[in-house]
């Protein structure tokens, strides 16, 4: 199964702290938390999975991601403080403490229509929600910890399944949030 994903990532230093976390709770937690599904894809905060309709789509799609990519940050605060775990059904995600604004994923499914992707529905990670966790999730204080410069990644991803459960990926555009004027407009 071939699909791609918007995601947002914050800087290397961030990431090393989520996936430590995760591989802290995943040891804890074990088979306890049932289902590995989603655990092979990177750290990151996505906004949405899709598929593409048509084949020969990945240039342009690169390519309208480096103009529009700038929009996936509309609305976001200016820095993100992350430290509480929000549970979906039998998935926990290490979640700001106060939630991420709906419009981020609006805006992934905006872009992805004009780019010609269709949203898979039934993902193991639900989109917008923080940093997917695996189940028996719990965070001490110290876990706690907040960013504010961070980048949209465009990833596409092969998969033998739709539960993630192994997969390969590759960013096929990364595009660090400008600050300041963006076309007229200030960033928030």
């Amino acid at each position: 199964m071939r699909f791609f994903a918007i995601a947002l990532v914050p800087g290397g230093n961030i990431l090393a702290h989520v996936s430590g976390i995760k591989s802290r709770t995943w040891s804890i937690a074990g088979t306890l938390a049932g289902s590995a599904a989603g655990l092979a894809l990177p750290e990151a905060v996505y906004l949405g999975f899709f598929e593409a309709q048509a084949k020969g789509l990945k240039k342009e799609l690169v390519r309208l991601f480096k103009r529009e990519a700038q929009g996936l940050f509309a609305g976001l605060p200016e820095r993100l403080h992350f430290g509480e775990i929000r549970w979906i059904g039998e998935n926990a995600y290490l979640a700001p403490i106060e939630e991420l604004p709906r419009a981020l994923v609006e805006n992934a499914r905006v872009f992805a229509r004009e780019a010609g992707l269709r949203e898979l529905e039934n993902t193991p990670i639900v989109p917008g929600i923080g940093f997917f966790m695996p189940g028996g999730v719990t965070l001490s204080p110290a876990d706690a910890f907040s960013f504010s410069n961070m980048q949209a990644l465009l990833l596409e991803l092969h998969s033998p399944n739709a539960r993630w459960e192994s997969a390969v990926w590759r960013v096929l555009c990364r595009q660090a949030r400008r600050w300041g004027s963006i076309e007229g407009q200030s960033a928030a």
